[in-house]
């Protein structure tokens, strides 16, 4: 007959079984320790020999399917920027057109020494306002289009930003 292991938290115990032959004291006259099968006397703590095995963390399968990787955005066409600069010099904006992704920032800077706006043509959608020699003014764009603005200073001066979908 074999002795039935019972696990309760970090316990373990021996339930009933046939009595064992008696093993020798151990040489500092203290309780002996369990021979072979047999159980550990009572009050005696158990060998780790005598604890079950902790159950084993499930692994996935060998022939489980690896996951799928994500296709990339667009993949092999080069993607508008994220954020982008315009030059004012010689009043003209550098560069003209301009194209970036929806969500983009774009930062105009003046490099004139006469003041010069980047106003909408497009009432209401970005107006930098008075912008004298090395004054910079951002915009971030959250709509796809063609947005066309000029200079409300001088006339002649016209530029374009294509905001792309991602």
């Amino acid at each position: 007959m074999e002795a039935t292991l019972v696990v309760t938290g970090d316990a373990v115990s021996a339930a009933p079984a046939p009595p064992a032959p008696a093993a020798p004291a151990s040489a500092g006259g203290g309780a002996a320790a369990p021979v072979g099968n047999a159980p550990a006397p009572a009050g005696a703590p158990a060998p780790a020999a005598n604890a079950p095995a902790p159950a084993a963390a499930a692994a996935p399968a060998a022939n489980a399917p690896a996951p799928a990787a994500a296709p990339a955005a667009n993949a092999g066409a080069a993607a508008a920027p994220s954020s982008a600069s315009v030059a004012i010099v010689n009043f003209a904006y550098q560069p003209s057109p301009l194209t970036v992704s929806v969500g983009a920032t774009v930062t105009w800077t003046n490099q004139d020494t006469d003041p010069h706006t980047a106003t909408s043509d497009t009432a209401g959608v970005f107006d930098s306002g008075f912008m004298p020699k090395d004054k910079a003014f951002s915009f971030t764009f959250s709509q796809a289009g063609t947005f066309t603005y000029k200079c409300t200073y001088h006339s002649n001066m016209h530029g374009t930003i294509v905001v792309q979908s991602s």
